[in-house]
């Protein structure tokens, strides 16, 4: 009798189905201008997002207050906005659509006041200069006017003229003042002395 052999062959292809039912993980970082959540305009807020499971992150987005979402590209600050207390919002979505509970922080925007605008001295320029001119022509007009006006002599009042101790000075009859005995005109007044 010839022995037979059976063999009998299992085979084991086990399938494993995963399911991602976790969603991603974001975080949020940045370094305070002050205290533990004071910032400034130049304040780089960063958003890091991990998934564990195989599908990974699809997409990250923030809001600033009641913002529309913005989808996450890189850093972003909160320059534009004025000083004061704004909540930023967080979440991630990952490749099968499992989207992260919203996370948000509460951070304070410091604007330093603007210095004041220093004064429009061009009117004020303006103003000097105008009225220098006007000075300059006034005082023109009225030496010109008193150069050429006919003087009449004023009866020199000898009680009230100091001697100068010298023959060397006269007096002249229109402004009494102290001139040179030789003198054509009054170096004052302007007045022709040769008739006197």
């Amino acid at each position: 009798m010839k022995a037979s052999t059976l063999f009998i062959i299992f085979s084991v292809n086990p399938s494993y189905i995963l399911r991602d039912l976790n969603a991603s993980v974001t975080s949020i970082s940045f370094v305070p201008y002050s205290g533990i959540n004071e910032v400034n305009a130049s304040t780089l807020f960063s958003l890091i997002a991990t998934d564990n499971s195989e599908s990974g992150v699809s997409t990250t987005l923030y809001k600033i207050d009641d913002s529309s979402w913005i989808s996450y590209t890189g850093a972003f600050t909160l320059s534009g906005y004025d000083s004061g207390v704004y909540m930023i919002t967080y979440q991630s979505i990952d490749a099968v659509g499992n989207i992260e509970i919203e996370k948000s922080i509460v951070v304070v925007l410091y604007i330093p006041p603007l210095p004041p605008e220093p004064p429009n001295l061009i009117p004020i320029l303006l103003t000097s200069i105008g009225i220098g001119i006007a000075v300059l022509i006034t005082m023109t007009i009225f030496i010109l006017i008193r150069r050429r006006t006919p003087k009449t002599p004023i009866k020199a009042r000898t009680d009230e003229i100091q001697p100068s101790g010298s023959d060397q000075f006269k007096i002249c009859p229109y402004c009494y003042s102290q001139v040179k005995i030789n003198a054509k005109y009054c170096t004052l007044c302007g007045a022709s002395l040769e008739k006197q």
